[in-house]
């Protein structure tokens, strides 16, 4: 009989669809239990990569990039994580692993965490909690605290109209009409002449200019400078009062500080380094350099030609002010620019062949004929031979330096006897 229901109901295929979902059930619900926890655990993972996003950032902010000790920024970076990273549905709020590095003026802020969602299907997945775990990092430059040395030509060249409209005013009123001056009139210059009776006149060109508002070279010169240290309007900072480099220096958090010189037949000194505003309190003090009258620019010493830039001497002189390193100091009086060959003394009428091994390159680009003459020969292309005396035993000394913070030359040659 049992035998006989048994093998009537392995027969029977009524409602076996039931039995299939009763079975499929289990999985069914292990399946759709890990699939809403592990969505839950992606979700928390996200909002505390947020929070350790948030953390980076925070701890390279312009302020924090000044800050020099790391438990500070540590600290800055912690509780900006604490107070994004509360959430429900952690076990706890987790503590961040905060890691701070310097790198000369770098910083780089990595801010890692671990944390355990809380699973809703416990029972389903065997186990509490979902384990999550990321990071963020974060990197940054601090602005350098700068000196800005400002060299501004003021030679009579500036006096030129600024644009050409300017420079057609120019000329227009410096007609016989108003310049009465002869060797003044029709010119698109203004020139600053100190003895305009000279010539015939009785006001100089600059002074037309001014009373004709026309706007000349030096004028775009000051404008520019006033609005790097005194006044400018468009400073995406508001309450920051100044020009572009006190606007900078508090987006920047930094320290600039400015020099300001101008130069003509020689340097000119107007603001040693000091603050901006400091410095630019002497902006009103940018003026065309004067001259006596026309084709004469000093009388007793240049009256000879109608000069007044002597931009060398202005790059040797400015360089000569501006701080250098050990390092650089070093360098420039170790190495000729160029050709590596060190500075040395030498003497005339010297064999080349004599020479220490590290100048027989210069025999390279010599023919046979040239490598028994004066070493001065040897200088470069233009620059004049100054003391010459063949057949007189004298040592002298000649160097070219590279500076490298702009590229410009100082050739030297001094020690003759």
């Amino acid at each position: 009989m049992l035998r006989r229901v048994v093998l009537r109901f392995a027969r029977d295929r009524k409602a076996n669809i039931a039995v299939i979902f009763a079975l499929t059930m289990v999985p069914i619900i292990f399946l759709l239990g890990m699939t809403l926890d592990y969505t839950q655990a992606v979700r928390k993972r996200g909002q505390l990569d947020a929070a350790a996003d948030a953390a980076a950032i925070a701890a390279v902010r312009p302020a924090m990039l000044t800050q020099s000790d790391k438990t500070v920024v540590q600290a800055t970076a912690a509780a900006v994580f604490a107070a994004k990273a509360n959430l429900p549905g952690l076990t706890a709020t987790p503590t961040p692993t905060i890691t701070v590095t310097d790198s000369g003026l770098a910083r780089t802020i990595t801010v890692s965490y671990t944390a355990k969602s809380v699973n809703n299907f416990p029972s389903v997945l065997g186990k509490q909690t979902w384990d999550v775990a990321g990071s963020a990092t974060a990197k940054a430059s601090s602005a350098p605290n700068m000196n800005f040395f400002l060299l501004m030509d003021d030679s009579p060249s500036m006096g030129i109209g600024a644009t050409t409209t300017d420079i057609s005013n120019l000329i227009k009123y410096t007609a016989p009409a108003y310049q009465t001056a002869t060797a003044s009139q029709n010119c698109g210059f203004a020139c600053h002449q100190t003895n305009i009776a000279h010539d015939g006149g009785t006001k100089d060109n600059l002074a037309i200019a001014r009373q004709r508002n026309i706007a000349l070279r030096i004028d775009l010169v000051t404008s520019a400078v006033n609005q790097l240290l005194n006044t400018w309007s468009n400073c995406p900072q508001s309450g920051i009062s100044g020009g572009v480099m006190q606007c900078m220096s508090a987006l920047n958090n930094t320290t600039y500080k400015a020099a300001l010189y101008t130069f003509d037949l020689s340097l000119n000194e107007l603001a040693k380094l000091a603050t901006p505003s400091l410095a630019g309190g002497q902006v009103s003090n940018i003026s065309l350099m004067p001259v006596a009258y026309q084709n004469c620019v000093v009388v007793t010493t240049n009256c000879k030609t109608d000069n007044g830039t002597n931009i060398a001497g202005a790059l040797k002189s400015i360089n000569d002010i501006m701080p250098h390193s050990r390092a650089w100091q070093q360098r420039a009086g170790r190495y000729a620019a160029g050709s590596g060959i060190p500075c040395h003394r030498r003497r005339r009428r010297q064999d080349l062949r004599d020479l220490p091994q590290r100048d027989l390159r210069l025999q390279q680009s010599m023919p046979a004929a040239a490598r028994h003459r004066d070493v001065h020969d040897h200088q470069e292309p233009g620059h004049q031979d100054r003391g010459s005396l063949h057949g007189v035993s004298a040592t002298y000394r000649q160097c070219r330096y590279r500076y490298p913070e702009n590229g410009s030359m100082v050739h030297e040659l001094d020690r003759q006897v």
